[in-house]
């Protein structure tokens, strides 16, 4: 499931969980909330920013 990061919420992301239907985010380009949807457990990211989502994944070692 790809869901704009604008549509994604919490309930969903249960939901999607429970069917072990994984989630990839798109198009996440803001690092907090990179950080949020990172903390939310999705399963990807898709951003025109992989610098930022790398240095996101460098910084906080719960994310690797």
């Amino acid at each position: 499931m790809s869901p704009n990061i604008g549509l994604l919420r919490l309930g969903f992301l249960a939901r999607c969980r429970l069917l072990g239907v994984p989630v990839l985010v798109w198009t996440v380009n803001d690092p907090a909330a990179m950080a949020a949807v990172v903390k939310a457990r999705v399963a990807g990211i898709i951003t025109d920013e992989p610098a930022a989502c790398l240095a996101l994944r460098d910084r906080d070692v719960s994310v690797a």
